[in-house]
């Protein structure tokens, strides 16, 4: 090339654009890596794995789950041969591995992956049982609910709690007896996870032990219990949430306070007007939150004398309570302006 003459400046020459792979190529290029990746020998393979056809290896996972990431949502085009790879994952001889598959078919959320899921609620180990009563909790198909009201009587606590953590996802009717009775258990991770997958189903047969179950020893199955009754909606609750306002857990009170307020039953407002003064900010917010949304007004003088509460967080609440109240009361006549 001559060199520039002079006063002439060399003339670079223009970078040819870099071609951009779209990410539906780039990880169907994955799937397939994925795919190569298999073992064909399955002599490690426990007996209690129903599968069949070869057993992917973890490398073989990593790859389909970064091509999941290049993915995103759309991953119809392969969907099919990523969840093969995954599928074939339940059948490692390794337990984290098998429990990584379910998880990654949880995120995939397809009909498809309910039978091998179910199958592994067999699993001899509880990580693995556990995480696949939760992947098909997210995945939602009725026919996963015989499955999982078996496992509800797992020997593991983990697994019962995500069986009844997954029925609530599901929110089938035929659910209802098996965690009436899973409000029982001697685990409570299991009688709060029954507790809000009762809630979640909204069954008024559930009153009366949701009811029961806020005296619960435990405050987190009292919390989820308070909880659900607000989910179902039925005026029987507004009594025994009412009481729950005085449990010395500040997550009860706090949780009764918002199914108080989803009932929207004004026979609560007195005690709610009391738990102004609560030792506990958040709960002296929440009641002043309801008091403004249920616009009764015998709230509005105790909420003009809650803004003396050196507690800011209240004074807001307190303020927007009011203007809430002002805008439900009717006007007076005589103020309106003339037309």
């Amino acid at each position: 090339m001559c060199p520039p003459k002079n006063g002439e400046r060399m003339q670079k020459r223009p970078r040819r654009p870099r071609r951009k792979v779209p990410a539906r190529v780039g990880a169907a290029a994955l799937i397939c890596l994925a795919l190569s990746c298999r073992q064909v020998d399955r002599s490690a393979v426990p007996a209690s794995q129903p599968h069949g056809g070869p057993v992917s290896t973890p490398e073989a996972l990593r790859v389909a789950n970064l091509a999941a990431e290049r993915l995103g949502k759309s991953m119809s085009h392969v969907a099919q041969p990523f969840r093969e790879v995954v599928v074939e994952m339940l059948a490692h001889p390794d337990p984290a591995a098998r429990a990584a598959a379910a998880v990654r078919l949880r995120d995939l959320a397809n009909v498809a992956a309910c039978a091998p899921l179910a199958a592994a609620l067999r699993d001899p180990h509880p990580e693995v049982r556990a995480a696949a009563a939760d992947a098909l909790g997210w995945i939602a198909d009725g026919a996963a609910v015989g499955p999982l009201i078996r496992v509800l009587r797992d020997a593991h606590p983990k697994v019962r709690a995500a069986a009844a953590g997954a029925l609530g996802r599901v929110r089938d009717p035929n659910a209802v007896g098996p965690l009436l009775a899973a409000l029982s258990d001697d685990e409570p991770a299991v009688r709060a996870g029954a507790a809000g997958a009762l809630g979640a189903i909204r069954d008024s047969q559930a009153v009366g032990p949701l009811s029961a179950a806020l005296q619960d020893p435990d405050p987190r199955v009292a919390a989820r219990a308070a909880g659900a009754l607000g989910r179902i909606g039925d005026p029987r609750g507004v009594d025994p949430l009412t009481a729950a306002l005085s449990h010395p857990s500040a997550e009860v009170r706090y949780c009764a306070v918002g199914a108080l307020l989803a009932l929207g039953d004004r026979r609560c407002v007195p005690a709610l007007i009391r738990r102004l003064g609560d030792a506990s900010p958040p709960v002296r917010c929440a009641a002043a939150r309801a008091l403004g949304r249920l616009g009764d007004p015998r709230a509005a003088g105790p909420l003009q004398a809650a803004l003396e509460i050196p507690d800011e967080s209240l004074r807001a609440a307190v303020r927007e309570a009011l203007r809430q109240l002002a805008a439900t009361q009717p006007r007076d006549p005589a103020t309106r302006p003339a037309r």
